[in-house]
């Protein structure tokens, strides 16, 4: 049954102290589930789909606990500065000017705000903060998680992904998050694994990671330019 939500004062002056003016569309990006199972790979959330939102000229959120995201690490080449570096066996090599080094002194980390979003990951403090923050999203995006119900409940456009279940079983009540569910395929999917740990022996769900980061983009775009 879809749940009801009712605003809250106190989360609207709390999210108003904390996000921006609106002068684009703004899309919220959860970056994991619960539990692993449902969790989709948050490299390719916040190294793919992210900034490719944020540089076709949408403002972009990272949500989820404080730990979620910190940064990704990139590496540049301490003799020319380019970013064209391979790692090998603890040496990473340039392949613009050649130079070798240990890999480990390469390391630079980019934080979100660097890539044109904003984190909110660990500053929303109460589910108040968070139905007041997502009613205000022209797209959220997000793996089987709480999001998607809110989103859905807001009547806001939401990308949902799914692998251990099918995304019917949670999707159906939700005219804005239904049509736009993922389903990733694999032969064991959907294995209806329950808990913090998959029945399997892989350590995340392979079924999920078959969503290929551009597919998401492509829908995400397409939602955005016709909402």
């Amino acid at each position: 049954k879809r749940p009801k939500i009712k605003p809250s004062e106190a989360g609207r002056l709390a999210v108003e102290s904390y996000l921006p003016p609106k002068d684009k569309k703004w899309v919220a990006i959860q970056l994991r589930a619960s539990s692993q199972p449902r969790s989709y790979p948050t490299s390719g959330f916040a190294l793919f789909v992210g900034p490719a939102l944020a540089r076709a000229g949408y403002q972009v959120f990272f949500t989820g606990s404080r730990y979620d995201w910190n940064g990704y690490t990139k590496r540049y080449c301490q003799e020319c500065g380019a970013d064209a570096v391979v790692e090998d066996n603890n040496f990473a090599n340039c392949r613009k000017c050649g130079r070798v080094e240990l890999a480990k002194t390469l390391k630079k980390t980019i934080p979100p705000e660097d890539m044109g979003i904003i984190d909110l990951c660990g500053v929303m403090e109460s589910m108040s903060e968070l139905y007041e923050a997502y009613r205000r999203m022209d797209l959220v995006i997000s793996p089987d998680s709480a999001a998607l119900h809110i989103a859905g409940s807001w009547g806001v456009p939401c990308i949902s992904l799914f692998g251990i279940f099918d995304h019917e079983l949670r999707t159906k009540y939700y005219p804005t998050v239904y049509p736009y569910a993922m389903q990733g395929k694999a032969d064991c999917a959907p294995c209806f694994s329950v808990g913090t740990h998959l029945q399997c022996d892989n350590k995340s769900c392979i079924a999920l990671s078959s969503i290929l980061p551009q597919s998401i983009i492509d829908k995400a775009l397409d939602i955005l330019q016709n909402c």
